[in-house]
């Protein structure tokens, strides 16, 4: 069940315990230290009785073993202690020292995880062993300092802080090297917890490894820390007598404004008490409350501005697309087919005016309609025009549906523009609207395949001339 993480219901619980209590008298240690591991991960804790009777049992299966044997390793020490820690028993010293008195026999073997554990289930239970297991397990952990992780470092230190015992200057000063060519891998968090628990152990690394530790820190304190643990950094370097340097409390008080309303009151009282004992002089501790608040506010402001600016692009875009997606659904094969000859136009002559444009082309026309088969002419230029008109009037339906799929955030400022618009062409012709680049591929279709502007204009004028040349025939695409 605790593999599984599944928690049984209480009854069954309760039935489980009845069943085992006959039979604990016949489990090998590895049996007994699985079972109480089982019932701390189903967070089942026995009563008193049940306790009292594994306990006996525990102490007389060690007496059982045979001489000269490990009868109880550190690792299933350090299980059976995370156990009682996690299910909130509290066993006799007498058994906690008679149960690492026998696991002392395998420190020398144990390794780093192994003794961190061991130790911070201790610190769990609020147990301090005595001096003598102690120096041997100090003698044993300093063999081990070079392999430990950031996550050990911080576990060992803080169990060291819990249980009161402070390790000797040479076991703290070889740590504290080990730790400084490696303070980058340590997240924010992991340096808040390794300056709280040196500073409680009453112990200041060396200038240069705190320098070290504010290079290391200083990026981290906005991302990474926590409220608790910038309250717990800065009254860790005042305890330490140590002052930053400049740019590192401006990024330190950048960060607890940040976060002001995540500390509690415990917490603002450290922090208020701490900064004026790393701050240079007072005067320049206001000053940086000053910049800070300034700063913070300039940000958030800008912030929000910028936040305005792309709601209101975007309704723009949204109206924009809305309302061409609807003129265009709404023009007539013939308004349809002006627009087309407009935007042609322009193609043409580069961005030209309208009017010199449309001139040019109604004195084509002329010429072209002074020919014998003039009618037939006009007559296929109607039917492309209608063509073009139905396929334009298709695309303007395309449009119009993904406007209304993108206009329903601008649905009150595209009403309001619609009514407008509908007021200023009852005055004015229709203007020709803006379809986008898949209206203009339709058109190059259409016309003339998509050509250069160029070699549809030379066309065209061949076209003319071969019309008026032999009095018939059909007339090119204008």
């Amino acid at each position: 069940c605790a593999g599984m993480q599944h928690r049984p219901s209480g009854p069954w619980a309760a039935a489980y315990l009845s069943a085992v209590l006959p039979k604990l008298r016949g489990y090998s240690i590895p049996e007994l230290q699985r079972t109480l591991c089982g019932l701390a991960g189903i967070g089942c804790k026995p009563d008193d009785a049940w306790l009292s009777k594994y306990y006996n049992t525990f102490r007389a299966a060690i007496a059982d073993a045979p001489p000269g044997t490990i009868s109880l390793s550190v690792a299933q020490m350090g299980l059976m202690a995370s156990a009682l820690a996690r299910l909130n028993c509290r066993p006799d010293i007498s058994w906690l020292e008679e149960c690492l008195a026998v696991s002392q026999r395998d420190l020398s073997r144990a390794g780093a995880s192994h003794l961190v554990q061991l130790v911070s289930a201790l610190a769990a239970l609020r147990f301090r062993p005595g001096s003598a297991w102690m120096q041997v397990f100090l003698t044993v952990s300093f063999q081990r300092l070079a392999f430990y992780s950031p996550d050990q470092v911080v576990a060992l230190l803080q169990a060291f802080a819990r249980l009161g015992h402070r390790p000797q200057g040479l076991w703290l000063d070889e740590l504290s090297s080990k730790v400084q060519a490696r303070l980058q891998q340590f997240n924010g968090e992991q340096l808040a917890g390794m300056m709280g628990a040196l500073a409680r152990l009453r112990y200041a690394p060396d200038p240069d490894w705190l320098a070290d530790f504010e290079r290391a820190s200083q990026s981290r304190l906005t991302t990474e820390i926590s409220a608790g643990g910038l309250a717990t950094i800065v009254w860790a370097l005042a305890e330490m007598k140590h002052q930053p340097a400049p740019g590192w409390l401006y990024s330190f008080m950048l960060a607890a404004y940040r976060q002001l309303d995540m500390f509690d009151a415990m917490q603002l009282g450290i922090v208020f008490e701490a900064l004026p004992r790393v701050s240079p002089h007072p005067s320049w501790l206001d000053e940086l409350v000053q910049i800070c608040a300034t700063e913070s506010s300039m940000r958030e402001r800008s912030i929000s501005s910028w936040c305005e600016e792309e709601e209101e692009e975007m309704m723009d875009w949204q109206g924009e697309g809305a309302e061409t997606a609807a003129a265009a659904a709404t023009a007539g094969p013939a308004e349809v087919a002006a627009w087309q000859s407009g935007e042609q136009g322009e193609k043409e002559r580069g961005g030209g005016s309208d009017g010199n444009w449309r001139g040019r082309t109604h004195s084509s026309a002329d010429d072209v309609s002074s020919s014998s088969a003039g009618g037939r002419s006009q007559s296929r230029e109607v039917e492309e025009r209608d063509v073009r008109g139905d396929v334009y009037q298709a695309e303007g339906l395309q449009e119009q549906e993904q406007g209304q799929q993108q206009g329903e955030a601008g649905a009150h400022r595209e009403a309001n523009r619609s009514n407008r618009n509908g007021t200023e062409q009852e005055r004015s012709p229709p203007q020709r609207p803006q379809l986008g680049s898949r209206f203009r591929t339709v058109q190059c279709f259409v016309v003339g395949g998509g050509g250069a502007a160029e070699q549809q204009q030379q066309q065209q004028q061949q076209q003319a001339e071969h019309t008026s040349s032999k009095g018939g025939g059909v007339c090119g695409a204008a």
